[in-house]
């Protein structure tokens, strides 16, 4: 689980802003969710509760776009 954890430490830090990098498009909310659940196993639980915490803020973000999105699509399409 150590070796696991690392790797998605470097995972994160090659996003960019919120993962350690420079740029990028920020931390990926299921490489959170996996790091989290390597912590969890073996019993870090703090820092497995702000990765699961973080990944559920950022999922909540791309839904809250995605249905933006499609709201302008259908928006677009009623005003032709």
């Amino acid at each position: 689980w150590l070796r696991a954890i690392a790797d998605y430490d470097e995972a994160l830090s090659l996003w960019g802003p919120g993962g350690g990098g420079q740029g990028g498009i920020g931390p990926n909310p299921f490489v959170l969710t996996y790091r989290g659940n390597a912590q969890a196993a073996l019993g870090e639980y703090e820092g497995a509760l702000a990765d699961f915490r973080r990944s559920e803020t950022l999922f909540a973000e791309v839904a809250k776009k995605d249905a933006v999105a499609g709201y302008r699509r259908i928006d677009a399409l009623a005003n032709e």
